[in-house]
């Protein structure tokens, strides 16, 4: 008999913290690669890449092959492309620039089945073509729905929208907080700070996961120390740059 269990939830519920990366390769290769380096799940960036339907679908599969958890970030708000993400099988769904509560509970109705949302029944890959049993319980239990949290309006309305049933992880995009803050990129101002502070504190206290993005290992331990769980810590291709550009500046050298 076929079980849903998505490891990343169950880690977070057990009291862990886990480390993701952003994925914008259209590659199921990438994802094995990650999987095995140890990270606990990835996040295929439909939003800010050219990932398809299919190749997320691919992707989805290498995750589950090393039982790590694949989330997709979503361009935006759209219920029916939510509604098929789920359809074909991924384990979770991230929207970007969620301001309200209204915006988290429209993104909830999508994303679960009756009682919490009104998702349209399937019987394609996520519910593996009929063979799990109670599938609307299990996804609407296993599902991880993540409102990604990146302008001033979001912080200000952060307890209704970390107390909105359904939304199960508010994610920090420090980035494009700090530009709607004033400080372009300037993810260690002391205004994104005090921000940061207070969406994790607010998380914690309303029972939600907080998560947040880190582009160096100090900063993703000090995000961690500070209570965040759901971080992430790389993305492939800026990883790849990165490596590729120290590897040929080295072979560049001079004896």
């Amino acid at each position: 008999m076929l079980t849903m269990e998505n490891t990343l939830r169950k880690k977070l519920k057990e009291g862990g913290y886990a480390l993701g990366a952003f994925i914008s390769t259209d590659t199921p290769s990438i994802v094995e690669i990650l999987a095995i380096s140890g990270l606990d799940f990835v996040v295929l960036d439909m939003e800010h890449a050219s990932l398809d339907f299919k190749s997320v679908e691919n992707m989805t599969r290498a995750a589950e092959i090393y039982r790590i958890t694949a989330l997709v970030r979503v361009t935006d708000y759209d219920a029916k492309v939510i509604g098929r993400l789920l359809d074909i099988g991924v384990h979770g769904i991230q929207v970007p620039m969620v301001h309200t509560a209204e915006r988290a509970r429209e993104i909830v109705r999508a994303a679960k089945y009756q009682p919490l949302g009104n998702r349209g029944m399937s019987g394609g890959r996520g519910p593996r073509w009929g063979s799990i049993p109670d599938y609307r319980e299990a996804a609407n239990r296993e599902c991880l729905t993540v409102c990604m949290c990146e302008t001033r309006q979001a912080v200000e309305n952060m307890e209704k929208i970390a107390s909105t049933p359904g939304v199960d992880i508010v994610f920090v995009g420090a980035s494009d907080l700090s530009q709607d803050l004033g400080c372009p990129e300037q993810t260690d101002s002391p205004l994104v700070e005090e921000c940061v502070i207070k969406v994790e504190r607010i998380c914690r206290e309303a029972g939600i996961i907080p998560g947040i993005v880190t582009s160096t290992v100090a900063e993703a331990k000090r995000r961690i120390t500070q209570g965040y769980r759901y971080v992430t810590v790389m993305n492939d291709m800026r990883l790849f740059y990165n490596a590729a550009k120290a590897h040929i500046s080295e072979v560049r050298k001079p004896d």
